[in-house]
């Protein structure tokens, strides 16, 4: 079965409402696609090496997304701002997207209070909104149509800046950065009660925002409009963009006005878009001599620039650059940019739009954008009612393949309404830029909707020349009824393509210019809509009516589902004359239906395209969930609702009543609740409950249960004492092989106490597999009362102090108390009580200040513990459960044991197609792999290891790392069977200096010794081809191409290989070929490489340098490759030698001064390379750097492997190593490792 996401990611499309009443779609928003784009190449270079980001989301928690070259992905939390609660999180995967959402904002979400797309962190990468490539969070906050008149006074809320006033949208738009998204975080949520600020009514995402000639322009007919006297002249034209080359000969005299919304400080174009753009509008040819003329030459030129020289804004300075251009009174406006993602027509960019249009008068005409040939693709804001949407075609009228399809989003609206050329466009190239197929220096060739769309706008000027005060609804519906009828999917084409000269001259046109009709359930009654034909002219117009409407399929509709109140009708001079168009949807299947009403007659030709949807009947469904205890479950408890049939997914939270009411279609459904146990606001639950059905079907009215009273406790049964970290419960449903499915998981922190899960069947059909994952330690501390020898549960503050041995300490209770001044806690457990509502953190760090040796924060709620992140506190704090701290009051004394650094790791997986009764698990040898654990360290640096664990199925998990402290050895456990594991380890705890290895599987059973970060060299990882040949690796040549991915960093196992990961690493890499410079750069890092076919001899060189403290040895190397190579049909691997350490250096990768010491080496192959014999090697040391060298004695044991015998002699300090190797076929290695190891 594949992955839910791998390699290919399709545009991420929400499944389709089936009426007003439907459970909202969870809509996959994010990072626009360039609407004016080339079409992605088809050979496409391989994936570069994994990617790792760093995001604060906007509830102030941390998470790290590491994305491998295949698609995969692997999130985990972070250390989040001290006194920040641990939030469960709820993560889900669909269509290639991860979401993931902290538990406490998942009662804003409900309420519709939040932009979901804060939490997709696939979106927010490909966005650049990861912290490291994004100061401050963008942000736009709306507000009620009443405020627009205050917004100038409405403050930013705590923790944010107010960067913009957008009026249109009644809203404002702000930045927040990563350090006060805590304060932020409380300001909209009312901090920990969970309640949304009243003053807002949403928060969205500050979308991205990207930019998406001779022979087009007569192709839509704009000559014979001039022939007829309309260029345009007095029109003016805004066109939103990149900006403009002021000193293009075909624009120069053109522009009227500019202004910058980016970060730049002029309106220059450095990217291209905006100046081809903007020459197709009104481009006066002269570049060419008169023959590359825009469409409108006459009109006059207001651009704003709102994209940087990247092509890309935000969706904050689009609408203000909007608000600009209807300032300014201009006619038209000129949008050739969007995001990539499905839109209702809703968003705050859309509804800005539509607001603008009806109050300035000016015509939006927008990109439908480039995610086709998917339909649903059309983005805002080229969903928006008002906006005219075009598509794009080839100048022989072909439907572009790229051109973004409808119907809209939500109600099935038709979008594009028409098209225009977009395809090998050639018009202005801005000075300085190469974008798209220069054709010479002042031209340029680009494919996109974005080149389309500036045709309709510019002969929307001309038809704005002929008829100066028709409204903007005016002139749509006759560019669009006007167009010619072209062969193509109603939902691609709309009413066909761009007809500039019968816009302009025709005398009769239709409004609206296309109707879409409101969506229907099948068996509703009968509906009209009216079409009304205008006739401006001075003659009366008799027109003959034809409806022909087809399924999706191509067939006729059935007979008389469609019907027009008319044949024939006569239009008055300057008159209208009303057409009834009729659809009964209890005559016809459900499902989409298309086509056109023409009106023909001398001289005459109207298209307009009509569209249906006719849905399934919706059935009322009541989803009733009971918790364990037969009552009702916590208000946040989720549930997952997956349509079978048609792959819609609903992410949803029970209300406090423990139900949920909808209306479905009849179908085959899953449902698979995470119930929470009820609690106050702001307490962690100490239990969950897994239940649901894989197999419910709707076939009328129903009642669903999700009954949780049959639920087994999940128990580990485990040799030594342990705790856990978290613990994850997830589910994957697909209903057919191939189909989008879900991957749905909730990772619960420490503070959980139990999980339960109810007996699930097998699925009937598709696919349906339960897991659940812990990480398990020995615990940070124990508690017992003193003298009776209670235990008591306590929970850590993570990333906080821990201490290490026994404290026997008297129990200071400090109740509700939140300041210790003054108070002496010296050598006592400080006991607190959490309060609903207030902040517990302060009196914590209260405590410690007053001298406390241990602190305990306890609930004051019949429920579980809390869980805060303890970062930087200055003593060991812990939180405790009501009934917990009711145990140390009582006894007034307690006795702790702790260990700080726990010796043993369990990382236990346990899946099945379902829910078994039986939920005891052995752990032990018998069903799990050991691994001996070592993890060198010159320092006491803490860093951390994590293993992503993906079943088949899997595109993305949630994983926690364990820390590593410094120097240390454990037992790791881990499962065995059908994963991939993907094991990642650093030397920082935030991802510097990292290693990792490709895929691995285990065996229960087996028993595997590991060493990280000892000594070694880079150089290519053992890797067996083909399950890493998404990684690039080993480097290989196909024909007269090399691609070359070589790791700079390494360690003594040759698993393990690392890339650059800090800012001070410093890499560089030089290819010779027969000694003439070939390629060089600072690394080689995915790199294709052309070389010669002739068989040549090649020397590649590389060097690395790490100077970071905790990375103390090989802090340099140097590393060059000699190899022949030549033309080769088939993939043919290079055969760089690589060379394998094994120092014999304890944990501190160091080695005794004084005696004999031996070690080996291993020159080896890459994995799918020829390998003759390897014919020699030498190794020389030296302990001043590398500043002389002395030649070591080595003993030859084989099959390349060989033994150093090297006396140091009582040095101190390092030695280095430079070892030279080469095989029978003339393929050598050199390399000096700087630092290799230190001496003791």
């Amino acid at each position: 079965m594949r992955p839910l996401s791998r390699v290919t990611r399709v545009p991420r499309v929400a499944a389709v409402t089936a009426g007003a009443g439907l459970l909202a779609a969870c809509l996959a928003l994010g990072p626009a696609a360039p609407a004016g784009a080339e079409p992605e190449s088809p050979g496409a270079a391989p994936a570069a090496p994994a990617s790792r980001h760093t995001l604060t989301l906007i509830t102030g928690d941390v998470v790290e997304v590491q994305t491998y070259p295949d698609g995969r992905r692997a999130v985990a939390p972070r250390p989040g701002p001290a006194g920040r609660p641990l939030p469960d999180l709820k993560v889900t995967e669909r269509h290639g997207d991860m979401y993931v959402v902290p538990s406490d904002a998942r009662p804003l979400l409900a309420a519709d209070r939040l932009d979901r797309e804060l939490f997709n962190v696939t979106g927010l990468i490909e966005a650049g909104y990861d912290d490291a490539h994004r100061p401050a969070l963008p942000l736009v906050l709306t507000y009620g149509k009443d405020a627009a008149r205050t917004l100038a006074a409405q403050p930013a809320p705590a923790g944010a800046r107010r960067t913009r006033v957008l009026r249109s949208a009644s809203a404002t738009a702000v930045e927040r950065p990563p350090a006060k998204a805590a304060e932020f975080w409380n300001a909209i949520s009312a901090g920990e009660r969970g309640r949304a600020a009243a003053s807002y009514a949403k928060v969205w995402l500050d979308r991205p925002v990207r930019a998406t000639l001779a022979d087009s322009v007569p192709r839509i007919g704009a000559p014979a409009a001039w022939q007829a006297g309309f260029d345009g002249k007095g029109v003016k034209v805004a066109v939103l963009d990149t900006g403009i080359d002021p000193a293009h000969p075909d624009v120069k005299d053109r522009i009227a006005e500019t202004a910058d919304f980016t970060d730049t400080t002029d309106a220059v174009d450095r990217n291209g878009h905006g100046t081809h753009v903007a020459a197709t509008v009104a481009g006066s040819g002269a570049a060419s001599g008169g023959k590359g003329k825009g469409v409108a030459p006459g009109a006059s030129l207001y651009v704003g620039k709102v994209l940087n020289a990247k092509g890309e804004g935000s969706l904050s300075q689009i609408v203000a650059g909007m608000e600009w251009a209807a300032a300014q009174r201009v006619d038209v406006i000129n949008m050739s940019l969007g995001t990539s993602e499905p839109s209702d027509g809703q968003d705050p960019l859309s509804r800005a739009l539509d607001g603008m249009s009806q109050e300035s008068g000016a015509l939006f005409v927008v990109a439908a954008g480039n995610s086709g040939p998917q339909d649903r693709t059309v983005a805002s804001p080229a969903a928006a009612d008002s906006a005219l949407t075009v598509g794009a075609v080839s100048k022989t009228d072909e439907l572009a393949s790229f051109s973004s399809r409808g119907p809209r989003l939500g109600d099935d609206a038709l979008k594009p309404e028409i098209t225009a050329p977009g395809v090998g466009i050639v018009a202005a190239r801005a000075a300085g830029t190469a974008l798209g197929t220069p054709v010479d220096d002042l031209h340029t060739s680009l494919n996109g909707t974005s080149m389309a769309t500036p045709h309709v706008a510019g002969a929307a000027a001309l038809l704005v020349q002929r008829h100066p005060d028709w409204t903007p609804a005016q002139l749509k519906a006759a560019l669009v009824s006007t167009a010619k009828p072209v062969d193509g999917p109603l939902d691609a084409m709309g009413s066909g393509r761009l007809d500039a000269a019968r816009a302009v001259s025709q005398q009769v046109h239709a409004e609206p210019g296309t109707l879409s009709m409101p969506r229907a359930m099948a068996g509703s009654e009968p509906r009209t809509a009216t079409v009304e034909l205008v006739n401006t002219g001075t003659a009366p117009a008799a027109l003959d009516l034809a409806l022909d409407v087809r399924d999706a399929k191509g067939a006729p509709a059935p007979a008389g589902m469609f019907a027009l109140s008319t044949a024939r009708t006569e239009i008055p001079a300057g008159g209208r004359a009303p057409v009834v168009v009729t659809v009964d949807p209890a005559k016809g299947d459900y499902g989409r239906y298309g086509g056109h009403l023409r009106a023909t007659g001398p001289g005459a030709e109207i298209s307009v395209a009509v569209a249906q949807s006719v849905t399934p009947e919706l059935y009322p469904v009541r989803i009733d969930a009971v918790y364990r205890d037969g009552g009702r479950p916590g208000a946040d408890s989720g549930l997952d609702v997956l349509n079978l049939d048609t792959d819609e997914f609903h992410d949803l939270a029970f209300t406090d009543e423990g139900t949920l009411r909808a209306e479905l279609p009849a179908g085959r459904y899953s449902m698979m609740a995470t119930m929470l146990e009820r609690r106050q606001p702001g307490i962690h639950p100490a239990e969950f409950v897994f239940a649901g059905d894989p197999d419910v079907k709707i076939t009328g009215p129903a009642t669903v249960r999700i009954d949780g009273r049959r639920a087994g406790q999940i128990r580990l049964s485990t040799a030594r004492p342990v705790e856990h970290s978290q613990v994850t419960i997830g589910h994957i449903r697909q209903g057919t092989e191939g189909q989008g499915g879900l991957h749905s998981s909730w990772m619960m922190t420490r503070a959980t106490e139990r999980a339960y899960a109810a007996p699930i069947p097998k699925a009937k059909s598709g696919w349906f597999e339960v897991y659940h994952r812990w990480d398990l330690y020995a615990p940070v501390a124990t508690a017992r009362t003193i003298p009776r020898g209670e235990k008591v549960r306590l929970v850590h503050m993570e990333h906080g102090p821990a201490f290490d041995g026994r404290l026997d300490l008297p129990v200071f209770d400090g109740g509700t108390r939140e300041d210790f001044t003054g108070v002496d806690l010296r050598g006592r457990l400080a006991l607190l009580t959490y309060q609903s509502g207030r902040p517990g953190f302060p009196a914590v760090e209260s405590a410690i200040a007053a001298g406390a040796a241990v602190v305990v924060l306890a609930n004051n709620e019949r429920a579980g513990a809390l869980s805060y992140w303890g970062f930087d506190l200055g003593a060991p704090a812990f939180t405790a459960g009501y009934e917990e701290a009711a145990k140390l009051r009582k006894a007034r004394r307690v006795r702790l044991e702790g260990t700080p650094v726990s010796p043993y790791w369990y990382d236990v997986i346990r899946w099945s197609d379902g829910v078994p009764r039986d939920l005891r698990y052995d752990i032990s040898p018998r069903t799990m792999a050991r691994i001996d654990a070592n993890y060198h360290d010159t320092t006491d640096e803490q860093g951390s290891v994590s293993r992503a664990s993906f079943r088949p199925y899997m595109g993305g998990v949630a994983v926690k790392p364990s820390t590593i402290d410094g120097a240390m050895s454990r037992d790791e456990w881990t499962t065995g069977g059908d994963l991939s594991v993907r094991v990642r380890a650093d030397r920082s705890g935030f991802g510097r200096g990292e290693l990792m290895t490709g895929d691995r599987t285990y065996r229960a059973g087996q028993k595997v010794t590991e060493h990280w970060f000892a000594p070694g060299g880079p150089g290519q990882p053992r890797i067996d081809a083909p399950s890493h040949t998404p990684y690039g690796l080993p480097p290989f040549r196909t024909g007269d191409t090399a691609r070359f991915i070589v790791p700079e960093f390494g360690d003594s196992d040759p698993d393990h290989f690392g890339f650059v990961s800090t800012p001070g690493d410093r890499t560089h890499a030089r290819l010779y070929r027969d000694g003439t410079l070939l390629h060089e750069g600072d690394r080689l890092y995915n790199t294709a490489v052309p070389m010669p076919p002739e068989r040549a001899a090649y020397r590649l060189e590389q060097t690395s340098e790490r100077t970071e403290q905790w990375w103390g040895t090989a802090v340099r190397t140097a590393t060059t490759h000699t190899f022949t190579s030549a033309h080769t049909a088939e993939r043919e691997v290079l055969p760089l030698l690589r060379i394998d350490y094994d120092l014999g250096v304890d944990l501190r990768n160091a080695v005794r001064a004084h005696g004999r010491h031996t070690f080996g080496l291993t020159v080896r192959h890459p994995t799918g390379a020829a390998s003759p014999r390897m014919a020699g090697a030498k190794v020389q040391l030296s302990y001043d750097d590398g500043a002389t060298w002395s030649e070591a004695r080595l003993d030859r044991r084989g099959d390349g492997r060989y033994q150093v015998r090297a006396d140091h002699k009582r040095r101190t300090g390092h030695v280095s190593l430079r070892v030279t190797a080469w095989d029978a076929a003339g393929a050598k290695v050199e390399q000096t490792v700087i630092r290799a190891f230190a001496l003791k």
